[in-house]
């Protein structure tokens, strides 16, 4: 079965940093654990699967910073769909550490959230359908 592009787009999103995607080469199955640099409590059960996951050829890691490049992202949303006064300030927002939650918040000033989350899924999608290719797993929107 393929992957649904969507749901995957999704977790690997939604995701904390931490923590650790696998696909399922045959099934589509998305599986999401704790990684080995995971700082909180880790169930047995868990680290049990992760060794499992890794040691399997069934199973493909996916790094979700990796693929959906977030900050990569919000410089071509800034680019792309501002100018002006507010792609300055929108600029100027990603710099440096706290970026994420800058550039949010002046999003939400310039009453561009709505248009950056549209943005978002479907960049991320398309980075997320450009991996699986590369891959050869098979998947649908």
């Amino acid at each position: 079965m393929p992957v649904s592009l969507k749901q995957l787009a999704d977790t690997l999103d939604a995701i904390p940093q931490e923590w650790l995607v696998f696909i399922h080469k045959t099934t589509g199955e998305i599986y999401e654990c704790p990684g080995h640099d995971y700082s909180g409590d880790v169930e047995e059960e868990d680290a049990e699967k992760l060794e499992e996951l890794e040691a399997s050829e069934d199973w493909t890691r996916i790094d979700p910073h990796e693929v959906l490049e977030p900050y990569r992202t919000m410089e071509r949303f800034v680019l792309e769909k501002t100018d002006g006064k507010p792609r300055d300030q929108l600029l100027g927002a990603i710099e440096g550490k706290g970026a994420f939650r800058r550039f949010k918040d002046n999003l939400h000033r310039l009453d561009l959230l709505t248009t950056w989350y549209d943005y978002k899924q479907k960049r991320n999608e398309e980075l997320v359908a450009g991996y699986l290719e590369g891959t050869g797993i098979k998947f649908v929107p």
